[in-house]
């Protein structure tokens, strides 16, 4: 009984030292969860996108590097921005109705695409598909969020 006892402690403390070395690893490279988040997810056409990272198109996103970096992001309150890219994981996910709810709650903080977004879409689960993949009217939001002198400097 004891050496049971002795068996399940350890592999208790294996187990809870490999989850720690999953969550480390799962952000190297980058120094807080939020960069994770950005450089998994970072949208091309946000104004807002952390520059230190290359874009990340919806078809390039990466569904568990994302989620897991953006949900310890939101879960760390770190931003509207991080918000949104857990929306645009959400989506690519398979989870629409989740993906418009943290869509909601980045507009509501402050984040320009997400707020012209939710607007394209009518605020409507049924339209999420258009705010999330439609090139031309997402590129009509992206260009009508930039400020005045970008748009007459083109």
């Amino acid at each position: 009984m004891f050496a049971r006892c002795c068996c399940l402690a350890v592999l208790a403390g294996l187990t809870l030292a490999l989850n720690q070395s999953v969550a480390i690893a799962s952000h190297a490279g980058h120094g807080s969860s939020a960069e994770a988040c950005d450089a998994s997810a970072g949208d091309p056409r946000d104004l807002d996108r952390n520059p230190s990272f290359a874009p990340v198109t919806l078809g390039e996103i990466r569904i568990g590097e994302a989620l897991s970096a953006c949900r310890e992001a939101y879960r760390e309150r770190s931003g509207p921005r991080q918000t949104y890219q857990l929306a645009r994981a959400l989506y690519r996910s398979g989870a629409p109705g989740r993906a418009l709810s943290m869509l909601r709650e980045a507009a509501s903080g402050g984040h320009r695409l997400s707020a012209q977004l939710l607007a394209a879409a009518k605020d409507d689960i049924a339209e999420i598909d258009t705010a999330f993949s439609d090139p031309l009217r997402t590129a009509a939001v992206t260009q009508s969020a930039a400020p005045a002198s970008a748009i007459s400097a083109r």
